[in-house]
């Protein structure tokens, strides 16, 4: 396998949106819900209310060790953390208010193959950092790589504007630096230190960087600001990147210095490297048993999407990452110019008042033309923000179908929480359906607002935010109050208890590796799907069929069935049929697991800082969670499963509320389906989308999911959690619900009025 992209620190950003903001997969992961809140009430039997003061401490200290704490191994402790969250919050605020507002001038003048080429010429100068500091290294090959690269480009790519030594000769950048040496020699990392205007790095690097700048060319080009060029133009190239990691996170400090050391580990120990990933990659793969598939249920229908062979529910689970907008990175413009056109940046960011008293609740939209468009809202997965790609995906599927689209965070988003949580502590299910469908609500409100007026909406969740919009469509049967007019899911959680003890088992997966490996292999992984990820993958459309030399097609798709599949390519050949590529990807099982559970626990471990940061009187923990002190806080946290956190806060939360003691199986109870199975089985205009493989399910569940909603429940053969949207026939199915609600809305029945102008007609 080839790494498509170099690995640096803006990268790794970008691994982490895919993974924590895109998801490769989203759980409720909690066990939620007691009993039905009273009448106007917002707890489980009474008024949801401040949490109560003090409580004994209730950390789980005795418990088994969890996930070493690696990145202070690897990256240096934190002593200055308060001067180094200062510093980043110094950058944040210089990015935001000051390279901002230049960055959108430089970008809307200069097209994106200018800004491209600019960046490739910088790269081209500093070739001597990378040369130099490769030959300290003894790493000669790659000295002698970048030398050529350099030569090349200056003769043939106009000094470097374009880059001939990669598109002609496939000789990539070797990107080398001085503080990979230093580390090579042995030299420790030190301890963390953030820098003003450069970032993350640590006592060696931060050294190291003093001898990259006196290797790069560009510091003696006697023209002022060349440096801060260089920076603005790279900052066009990548802004989006950046601000999402920004926006989408409640502590990004935390979260760049994890990155920042498993991005060293990986460029020190060259995993990056192709020959190295070919060499560990069959190592790792001879240490691992092969997974056995099970059989397919006859009780579910499977939908069998030829040409795909599963992996398994945990590699299947990854494909969410290959789940891509479709506009994108079209537009001659970058994402910050005045011109782009792309679909992320055609949405609008709003706010409303959700709670009396809290911030506005942020909010995501995509305007049609139309005033009278219909609605689409979107409700996403664990702990998923409004950036997320797969969300901006399932949006855009809609607004294709002529919809209006507002995408919200999820409940279990640090943002949501602090200004639509009506309580502290989210995972009661009933609970968080009711604080999202307020919060829907009043977007809806917000929208009419402006003069839009909708004659369909249709609200879309996936993982749980699927399962809440079940219960918001069971809770709309009773109690009708935003009228949509169809509910889809896809994904939900059938049973939230057994979601928390599969999330649960993913997150012991990296016991099986050895302790010397762990952050080795982590890192190595991280690494397979970062160069997955960055690719631009369109949905995977199954059998392509060859038309016949008179020009018919041989199968037309839905009038009569496919041939057999072939036994080889020649008979393939023969009979007319092409097959799609759908290549497997290249992960081992538990390198799957320890992704996805990976990406489980940061958001566990940031929305508990949420938690404990909004409301002191929760900290049920030994350590404090201060401003510039949370490193202790974050290793005892990071030690918490997601059971922990059901009986640590959860739990305890309501039970306090309740003033009587809440059960585990009385929460369980009302956070799974079965607790609306009248409205499932009932309901006409509700639909489910899911996977026969979904690792948060279970053969029973998924079984009783089909029995219940019969037809309106369709399970695709793989994909595990969401993996399937990377299938085009699970995209299409999900743009026919909705097309054909828009078509009922632009067809009217007889005797509805329609509006002309200023004067009515009658059909």
């Amino acid at each position: 396998m080839k790494i498509k992209t170099p690995i640096t620190i803006s990268n790794a950003i970008l691994l982490f949106v895919i993974l924590a903001v895109a998801g490769c997969g989203s759980t409720s992961g909690s066990k939620i819900a007691a009993t039905e809140p009273a009448a106007g009430g917002n707890g489980i039997g009474v008024a949801a209310a401040a949490a109560p003061a003090g409580g004994e401490n209730d950390s789980l200290s005795g418990t088994e060790p969890g996930f070493p704490d690696l990145t202070e191994e690897y990256g240096g402790s934190d002593p200055m953390e308060g001067f180094n969250r200062s510093m980043f919050a110094l950058n944040e605020f210089g990015l935001r208010y000051m390279v901002q507002p230049v960055v959108v001038f430089w970008a809307s003048l200069i097209p994106r193959h200018g800004i491209q080429g600019f960046r490739r010429l910088a790269d081209n100068i500093a070739f001597p950092r990378r040369t130099f500091s490769s030959i300290c290294q003894a790493k000669f090959k790659y000295a002698g790589i970048d030398t050529s690269r350099f030569l090349i480009n200056v003769t043939l790519g106009i000094a470097g504007f374009y880059d001939p030594a990669l598109d002609w000769f496939d000789m990539e950048v070797q990107d080398e630096d001085f503080g990979q040496a230093f580390a090579v020699w042995g030299i420790g990392s030190g301890c963390v230190l953030h820098l003003p205007v450069l970032g993350p790095s640590n006592i060696r690097d931060g050294v190291g960087k003093i001898f990259d700048y006196a290797f790069d060319p560009k510091t003696y080009i006697p023209f002022p600001g060349v440096f801060g060029f260089t920076m603005l133009n790279d900052s066009a190239h990548r802004y989006r990147d950046i601000d999402t990691f920004f926006r989408a996170n409640y502590d990004p400090y935390e979260l760049l210095k994890r990155f920042y050391a498993a991005e060293r580990h990986l460029k020190i120990n060259d995993y990056d490297r192709k020959e190295r990933i070919e060499e560990y990659q069959k190592k790792f793969l001879s240490d691992e048993k092969e997974i056995v598939l099970p059989e397919p249920d006859p009780l579910i229908n499977e939908i069998v999407v030829k040409g795909f062979k599963s992996q398994g529910a945990y590699i299947d689970t990854l494909r969410v990452g290959m789940v891509d907008i479709q506009n994108d990175n079209r537009s001659m413009w970058v994402d910050l110019s005045l011109w782009n056109t792309d679909f992320f940046n055609q949405g609008s960011i709003c706010s409303v008042e959700v709670i009396k008293g809290k911030p506005d609740m942020p909010y995501k939209v995509w305007y049609q033309k139309q005033d009278d468009a219909p609605l689409a809202v979107v409700i996403p997965g664990f702990g998923t923000h409004f950036t997320s790609t797969h969300a901006s995906r399932i949006s855009e599927i809609l607004f294709n179908q002529g919809y209006t689209v507002a995408l919200l965070n999820s409940a279990f988003n640090w943002e949501f929480m602090s200004t639509a949580g009506s309580a502290p502590v989210p995972g009661y299910v009933p609970l968080d359906a009711e604080d999202v469908r307020v919060a829907t609500a009043a977007v809806i409100s917000h929208l009419e607002g402006k003069g839009l007026h909708f004659q369909k909406k249709i609200l879309v969740g996936y993982s749980l935010g699927g399962t809440h919009a079940l219960f918001i469509g069971a809770k709309e049967k009773a109690d009708p109050k935003l009228k949509f007019d169809r509910f889809v899911a896809i994904n939900p959680l059938v049973d939230t208890g057994k979601s928390v003890s599969a999330v649960d088992e993913t997150s012991l997966a990296w016991k099986k590796w050895p302790r010397e490996q762990i952050f080795d292999r982590g890192v190595f992984a991280a690494g397979k799907i970062l160069s997955m990820t960055t690719g631009q993958y369109k949905p995977y459309g199954e059998l392509e069929l060859e038309k016949e030399k008179d020009g018919i097609d041989p199968v037309v798709r839905g009038s009569v069935p496919p041939p057999a599949p072939a036994a080889d390519e020649k008979e393939q050949a023969a009979i007319g049929v092409k097959q799609a590529k759908c290549d497997p990807l290249p992960f081992t099982d538990l390198e799957a697991q320890v992704l996805i559970s990976f990406n489980y626990k940061i958001t566990l471990e940031e929305m508990i800082v949420s938690i404990v940061r909004n409301n002191e009187a929760l900290n049920r923990f030994k350590n404090k969670c201060s401003w510039g002190n949370r490193t202790e806080f974050y290793r005892e946290v990071s030690q918490l499963s997601f059971d922990d956190y059901n009986k640590i806060l959860l739990v305890k939360y309501h039970s306090d509320i309740e003033k009587r003691a809440v059960s585990e199986e009385e929460i369980d109870q009302k956070s799974r389906l079965k607790s609306i199975e009248d409205f499932l089985r009932d309901g006409q205009n509700v639909f489910v989308i899911h996977s026969a493989n979904d690792f948060l399910d279970n053969p029973a569940g998924r079984q009783w999911l089909k029995k219940t909603m019969g037809d309106r429940c369709v399970f695709y053969n793989g994909g595990g959690h969401l993996g399937e949207l990377y299938f085009a026939g699970s995209q299409d199915k999900l743009a026919s619900l909705a097309g054909e609600l828009k078509n009922q809305a632009d067809t009217p029945v007889a005797g509805q009025k329609i509006v002309v102008g200023k004067s009515e007609e009658t059909k």
